[in-house]
């Protein structure tokens, strides 16, 4: 009781509101009027600081089973909290997460249990296919703020794991978990990624498939001792990897690229976990710092191995991170890093982007523009005269700008829109740069992407049209 009032008076301090039991009457939800209370704040907490750690976004489908993504938990146990709880503007309720039912790192989806029901839940559509022009949204904790991210792009890119869209939202952290919601608030996908103003959502039907047992690790029997299960489920992520999924693969890959493993790295816990009480954790992450050099080199290379065995097999999404990787010499700086390899780098964004991926087309595009070079080209009007490609390399950057923005690639379509503004390799035309800027507005109608090619853009607005990609060497 005591520890509930604990919840209570911070939950109190952050929202502003009181504490009460929640309503245990359950019922589906779907309608558009009370779907947001089924979304909920995901947070740690440490009884002896009294505090609360960040954390990520969950929404329940069932009225005391809650999805997020398994890298938000893992993030919250890496701070060794007390409880996992639940958060939520607008409700006077603290949940506390009582266990762990199950995990998948491939798709990184966990299903928790909390000790109360709950009276709202979300469900789960039917039809697994979305409309090219359908309108969905995001509802999700970005910062820790509720926040509903209504501003869905046109999806650009498409695996049977995945879609990717753009968002109007410069900083999406904190929604890692949100669902991605028809207008009827049924679920279509989970946030999992973001970047800028792109965000990747798990499809429909894997959702599905785990939250009926036939995916990932079941975690029920280690009641809320989740690290062991969170073991395990690596574990079996490498086994499918090692076995030849291509999924498995890339998502292996990122997770080392990402540094998300690093953490079990013996060169880290062999030391770190040693030298320090991990609640300690400006120790813990000064011990890491110390120690990071070579847990960097290392991860890059599995990270790079396992890029490549997934873009062998034809996964386009990690051809082009894989040629990132290539072109910019990955911790080649450092002693052991990756070498720079400008043949690799080039074969493989030209393979993804000859695949329809239109983030590899618009690196193409950009570099064939500007002669496989990097270009600090916030302003175009300053770069145009530097432009040193042929008329035929320009003509196949314009062609490749094109195909993207027909897909739906804001940054092609934005490009595009300054490119005929001022007549780059092209003849000027105003009406077509309008076009193009519009068609970039349809995710944000309060700017002028015209306007935007000759005006430095701050962290406040949209990124520029203009900035270059990962690099790629020389041609």
């Amino acid at each position: 009781m005591q520890r509930l009032f604990i919840f209570c008076l911070l939950k109190f301090m952050l929202f502003g509101f009181s504490c009460t039991a929640s309503d245990s009457s359950s019922r589906e939800t779907s309608s558009l009027d009370n779907y947001e209370q089924a979304i909920w704040n995901i947070r740690g907490f440490d009884e002896d600081l009294n505090e609360y750690s960040s954390g990520g976004t969950g929404f329940f489908v069932g009225p005391n089973q809650l999805i997020t993504n398994l890298h938000v938990i893992s993030s919250i146990l890496n701070g060794a909290p007390d409880h996992i709880v639940l958060l939520q503007e607008g409700s006077p309720s603290v949940l506390k997460v009582n266990k762990v039912l199950a995990a998948s790192v491939m798709y990184d989806l966990v299903l928790l249990e909390t000790e109360e029901e709950v009276a709202n839940y979300l469900s789960l559509r039917e039809k697994e296919t979305l409309e090219p022009d359908e309108n969905l949204f995001i509802l999700g904790y970005p910062g820790g703020i509720f926040e509903k991210i209504r501003k869905i792009g046109r999806i650009f890119y498409e695996n049977d794991k995945k879609y990717t869209f753009h968002i109007y939202r410069f900083d999406i952290s904190g929604a890692s978990g949100s669902p991605v919601l028809d207008e009827q608030g049924q679920v279509v996908g989970v946030v999992f990624r973001s970047k800028q103003q792109e965000s990747s959502a798990i499809k429909i039907n894997h959702l599905r498939e785990f939250i009926r047992g036939n995916i990932g690790t079941d975690c029920s029997k280690h009641s809320f001792n989740a690290k062991n299960c969170l073991t395990k489920e690596k574990e079996h992520l490498k086994e499918l990897a090692e076995e030849g999924s291509m999924y498995a693969q890339e998502t292996l890959a990122i997770r080392y690229h990402e540094g998300r493993e690093r953490y079990n790295l013996d060169c880290l816990e062999k030391e770190c976990v040693m030298e320090t009480d991990k609640k300690d954790i400006q120790r813990f992450t000064d011990c890491l710092e110390e120690r990071d050099l070579d847990c960097v080199i290392e991860t890059g290379k599995k990270a790079m191995q396992w890029f490549k065995k997934a873009a062998e097999q034809g996964l386009a999404s990690a051809q082009h991170e894989l040629a990132g990787m290539y072109g910019s010499g990955w911790v080649s700086w450092q002693e052991g890093g990756i070498q720079r390899d400008e043949n690799k780098a080039i074969y493989w964004t030209e393979t993804a982007a000859e695949q329809g991926y239109a983030e590899a087309q618009f690196s193409l595009a950009h570099h064939y523009l500007y002669d496989w070079e990097e270009k600090d080209v916030n302003n175009i009007p300053t770069v145009v005269s530097e432009i040193s490609s042929s008329a035929e390399d320009v003509s196949k950057a314009i062609h490749l700008y094109e195909i993207a923005a027909e897909q739906g690639y804001i940054p092609s379509q934005t490009r595009l829109a300054c490119i005929y503004y001022y007549g780059v390799g092209v003849q000027k035309d105003l009406n077509k740069a309008s076009q193009w800027s519009e068609k970039a507005k349809e995710l944000n109608n309060d700017w002028d992407y015209v306007s935007g090619c000759h005006e430095s853009w701050s962290l406040d607005s949209p990124p520029s049209p203009l900035d270059p990609p990962d690099p790629l060497p020389k041609k």
